[in-house]
């Protein structure tokens, strides 16, 4: 299958890009979306990061679903609704990943600054408890052990949950995986009985399936918080939101000069 333009051109400045960032790694962290109240936001960070990638692997995926799905999109669509979709659907991921991080940083954010306001051994371990993944709990129980009787013991508790709540503003998100799960959406609605054949999978499988099935596999996984897998399930899911949103709306509203001309 040959490239239409716009996928090429979105092919080609993921690879500019992941090679800047290899050769210069401060170019990620320019680029890539952090949380909102991190002082390494900046609003730009909302267009950029879907340019970003972690490693190989990680680029190679995206690319090789914007090489499959990207080109039949365009073709049908044309290059305007194409490119116009693609980014949307990038910047809806962005948005619901970072608003499903506010409710799920913000009550842990407060509930560090009460306890740097009134540092407990008792509220220590509560929060460690809640946020288990944050501490090594035998080396917490270790620092409580031998420190508790010290005078300076109450500012180690604070310095100790400072730098544990650094943490939930500190991994940024990055890569196309939000825009290319818009595609991946788009292209279930538009050839939704199409079958799509994967490696080690002996069988085709409908793409209306296969994104239903992606789709609900993303919800429990992001539902559920496994947070040892350092996947944006949310912002996969607010790509596809995004992306049912635009095509429906089209749908309603079939006639805009812009798209058509």
């Amino acid at each position: 299958m040959n490239l239409t333009p716009c996928a090429k051109y979105l092919l080609i400045t993921n690879i500019i890009v992941f090679v800047i960032c290899m050769a210069y790694p401060p170019a990620t962290d320019a680029l890539a979306l952090y949380y909102i109240k991190s002082e390494q936001f900046k609003p730009y960070q909302f267009f950029t990061y879907m340019f970003v990638h972690s490693g190989f692997t990680h680029i190679f995926f995206n690319m090789f679903a914007l090489y499959q799905f990207g080109s039949i999109i365009e073709s049908v669509w044309g290059s305007k609704r194409f490119s116009f979709y693609y980014i949307v659907c990038g910047l809806g991921a962005a948005i619901v990943n970072m608003l499903v991080n506010y409710y799920q940083i913000a009550p842990a954010q407060e509930a560090a600054e009460a306890l740097i306001a009134n540092p407990t051994v008792e509220g220590l371990r509560t929060f460690a408890a809640e946020h288990s993944y944050l501490f090594k709990m035998q080396l917490l129980d270790d620092f409580i052990t031998n420190y508790q009787h010290s005078p300076d013991f109450a500012q180690a508790i604070k310095d100790i949950v400072s730098k544990a709540a650094e943490n939930f503003t500190a991994r940024p998100v990055v890569g196309a995986s939000g825009a290319v799960f818009g595609l991946l959406l788009a292209f279930g609605m538009m050839f939704p009985d199409m079958k799509l054949q994967f490696m080690f999978i002996p069988i085709g499988i409908k793409a209306k399936y296969f994104v239903l099935l992606y789709g609900a596999a993303e919800l429990f996984f992001g539902v559920n918080d496994f947070s040892g897998d350092n996947i944006a399930h949310f912002a996969h899911l607010g790509g596809m939101l995004f992306g049912i949103i635009m095509i429906l709306w089209w749908k309603r509203n079939p006639h805009n000069d812009f798209f058509n001309a």
